[in-house]
């Protein structure tokens, strides 16, 4: 056997494996053994003798192979079974270096050393067309340094050494695999082929984000995202979002949770959260009957609110009638200091009296409304609603549209401003007005609920990946980010809600709204938090490492790395909510004593925010959405260009929903190469140009 060359690291780096013999390919590549067939050339006739069996192979490279030859088993079972052919191409590197080579086919299914400057390298294609494989092989040839000869095969080649080595199974020469099959477009495109084949379909949404992990879900929040996913005809995560949103605003800040005891990072478990999806894909019904949930807290809020009201009118009363008798008093009490001749003395008399008339004249409080909720504040109406609502406030948004208005001009800037205050729960904010001066509010809890279409949210996500304006961070704060892909799949079975599960769902809304979770009523806010448990804070540091290892990598844009700095916090906002929803006793109707987060809860957060992430990372890579929504725009438009244009044509056309600036037309013309739809045309001297796939016309094949 051949000895081994130094670039074995070049190829383990590249992600293939080595093969040592035939019975570990059979384990990587899952074949089945007994579909192997052994072909054995003839010592005299030099005819090829097949032998279905192993065994029978085997023994005849030990007992009849006496010259040595070499054997080769074959199976085309396995191929069949996936699709695809083999494109094979031996290659002879006498004028090119072995490490280059390797780099430039590393996308190749297998590559085989056959000689001290040679190698076989196979390709598994897609099978499609038999016209389409045979013009590859002769581009291959063709336009390939070093490449011999090519061909289609149709089977899994598999060579043995000679009789020297028959007990081991080896093969003759070095062999590393690593199985990824190629489309037509692919192959030509990797290996750099000057040659057409049918483009491949663009998909604006490629890449979908990952559905929703229901299972590990707490059972109620299980029991709840199914009901009503089954019931509206909507993908889970639409159920999901609005119900996780709400519950962390019930909590609000009742309590906290800490990373670690002695951390000042103290965590309130409120969210920003946005639904997004196309017109009836089934976001703002769902988000509608939740709302049910409030119902109870509202209903109580309401009757509290009416009986402090008659309480504060009935001390009005009263404070009027104490009035009238104090009255009599203070006036004889001013005729008397009146009467007082020494100024100094007369001076601390005055003073006297009025400490006194101002503690007897203190009127009572009005009563405020306890708010769980609102859809329509405006800048000053929510400073004033968080101000009389202590423990923060669900902004339930019907459509994102109306709030995103509110957020231009010079008074939206301002409103900017209030926004990023009240993510963290512990900010503060002033109005300075003329009419109604200076108001106050501090530690402002503010959690946010939308739904809205793409269009709408995602030209606001790419004018902040572009560093405008917008990017001042507010966008980055929302840590709920959904987009299903996966809307078709969803079952049109709709059924009903069950009132058991919306009344149980009720009851975990006030058991948390009336829960003190043990702290005293005088105890600080800050001092009314939790930790999360040694085992916990292991799974937090380590799913920590692991945002933190993608965020340091650079293809990821800043935009995007800032926005996974403030996930430090999500984790342990979900672990909190889960924890408190696990301790939930439905028989009993209360929330079960809390001494710090499991490293359940922490493991179930871990792995919702996995899936959090994966759909972030979809909305905030909207520049390639964008980019693959403007070549879609010119591959309908495409007859209208001349054989070869440039982006500069295309910018010219000015054509309705394409932004003419020649950056973006660039980037799309990108994406049609990505599929094959256009290429850049060869003796180009002045300007870049670009000529279209003439399969996509009616000239048909070259």
């Amino acid at each position: 056997m051949m000895k081994k060359v130094t670039n074995i690291s070049t190829l383990k780096r590249m992600g293939f494996k080595g093969i040592k013999d035939l019975y570990e390919l059979i384990e990587i590549t899952e074949m089945d053994s007994a579909e192997l067939i052994y072909c054995a050339p003839d010592g005299s006739t030099r005819n090829v003798r097949q032998k279905l069996r192993v065994a029978e192979g085997l023994k005849w490279l030990k007992d009849e192979n006496n010259e040595g030859r070499k054997a080769f088993v074959k199976n085309n079972k396995w191929l069949e079974r996936r699709r695809v052919i083999g494109i094979q191409g031996s290659f002879n590197l006498d004028n090119i270096e072995e490490i280059q080579f390797l780099r430039k086919v590393s996308h190749a299914s297998v590559i085989k050393k056959v000689g001290l400057t040679k190698y076989s390298v196979i390709w598994f294609v897609f099978y499609e067309d038999e016209e389409q494989h045979e013009k590859l092989t002769n581009a291959l040839k063709a336009e390939n340094e070093g490449c011999k000869c090519a061909k289609v095969i149709t089977y899994f080649p598999i060579q043995l050494s000679g009789a020297k080595n028959w007990d081991r199974g080896e093969f003759a020469y070095e062999k590393w695999y690593k199985y990824q099959p190629l489309t037509l477009v692919e192959f030509v495109l990797k290996n750099n082929l000057n040659v057409w084949v049918p483009p491949a379909e663009l998909n604006l949404y490629e890449g979908s984000s990952e559905a929703l992990p229901i299972d590990v879900l707490p059972k109620l929040m299980q029991e709840t995202v199914k009901n009503f996913s089954k019931a509206y005809c909507c993908p889970p995560e639409f159920a999901f979002v609005p119900l996780v949103t709400m519950i962390g605003s019930v909590i609000g800040h009742k309590i906290h949770v800490k990373p670690r005891k002695n951390s000042d990072l103290v965590i309130a478990p409120n969210f920003w959260a946005i639904s997004i999806g196309d017109s009836g894909a089934g976001k703002f019904p769902v988000h509608l009957r939740m709302r049910e949930f409030f119902g109870p807290l509202n209903d109580k809020a309401s009757m509290d609110y009416d009986d402090a009201n008659k309480r504060y009118g009935a001390q009005q009363k009263i404070e009027k009638i104490r009035e009238r008798i104090n009255s009599e008093h203070i006036k004889q009490r001013i005729i008397a200091i009146d009467k007082i001749l020494d100024p100094i003395e007369k001076r601390k008399m005055e003073e006297l009296l009025a400490s006194e008339v101002t503690e007897n004249s203190r009127q009572p409080q009005k009563p405020s409304l306890v708010r769980y909720t609102t859809n329509k504040a405006t800048y000053a109406d929510l400073q004033r609603t968080l101000g009389e609502n202590h423990n923060g406030i669900l902004m339930d948004l019907e459509d994102l549209k109306g709030f995103i208005h509110q957020l231009r001009g010079s008074k939206g800037f301002e409103y900017r401003s209030f926004l990023l205050e009240c993510n963290s729960g512990f900010g503060q904010h002033d109005i300075d007005r003329l009419n109604t001066g200076t108001t106050y509010a501090s530690n402002m809890l503010l959690s946010i609920f939308a739904t809205t279409k793409p269009s709408v949210v995602y030209p606001h996500i790419r004018n902040t990946l572009k560093g405008s304006e917008e990017n001042d961070g507010l966008w980055q704060r929302f840590n709920i980010l959904v987009h299903p892909k996966n809307t078709d799949t969803v079952s049109s079975a709709s059924g009903e809600v069950e009132v058991s599960l919306i009344s149980k769902v009720q009851s975990l809304f006030c058991s948390i709204n009336q829960c003190d979770f043990g702290f005293q009523p005088n105890l600080g806010l800050k001092e009314r938090s939790v930790c999360l448990s040694e085992q916990a804070l292991g799974v937090y540091k380590q799913w920590y490492r692991e945002i933190t290892s993608f965020k340091s990598k650079k293809d990821v844009n800043d935009v995007y790395q800032n926005y996974l700095l403030k996930y430090k916090t999500l984790v342990p906002k979900l672990a909190l909510l889960f924890e408190v929803v696990e301790s939930f006793d439905d028989a009993n109707q209360v929330i079960g004593p809390i001494k710090s987060v499991s490293e359940t809860s922490a493991k179930k957060a871990v792995r919702i925010a996995k899936f959090l992430e994966s759909h972030a990372r979809h909305v905030f890579d909207v520049r390639t959405n964008v980019d693959t929504a403007n070549a879609i725009l010119i591959l309908k438009r495409i007859d209208r260009l001349p054989p070869k244009f440039s982006a500069r044509d295309i910018a010219q056309k000015n054509w309705s929903g394409l932004n003419t600036n020649t950056d973006e037309v660039n980037r799309a013309i990108m994406v049609l190469e990505s599929v094959l739809v256009v290429r850049k045309a060869t003796n180009c001297r002045q300007k870049p140009l670009w000529e279209v796939n003439p399969y996509i016309t009616e000239a048909g094949a070259q």
